[in-house]
């Protein structure tokens, strides 16, 4: 009777862990990926760009209308300028940058990935 009690015990644990794991699989889907993305400034820097604060700022602007539309996460990272500045996925910002500055090799800026 002991060794039903404890195997229906191990078998209810297993299920609760299994519940966890999913529901930790599904969090972590929609945390933002910080593999891919970037602020405006750190996605400039590696294309070796400048943009002024007025240009970065509208960038901005767009990738956060781009994400929204494209349904992606905007992040937020540690900036020492302005506090904190948002992020957006490495294709939002190759797609405004390309739209402002032109086509460029933004997959791979610098011979590194992006």
């Amino acid at each position: 009777a002991k060794t039903v009690e404890i195997q229906a015990a191990a078998t209810q644990q297993e299920a609760i862990a299994a519940q966890h794991e999913r529901r930790l699989a599904e969090i972590t889907a929609q945390l933002p990926d910080p593999n891919r993305q970037m602020s405006v400034k750190a996605f400039a820097n590696l294309l070796g760009l400048r943009p002024s604060t007025a240009i970065a700022s509208r960038i901005g602007k767009r990738c956060a209308g781009l994400s929204r539309a494209w349904d992606r996460q905007i992040g937020a990272t540690p900036d020492e300028t302005y506090g904190q500045v948002n992020t957006y996925d490495k294709d939002v910002l190759s797609a405004i940058f390309n739209d402002e500055f032109g086509e460029r090799d933004v997959e791979s800026p610098r011979g590194g990935e992006a």
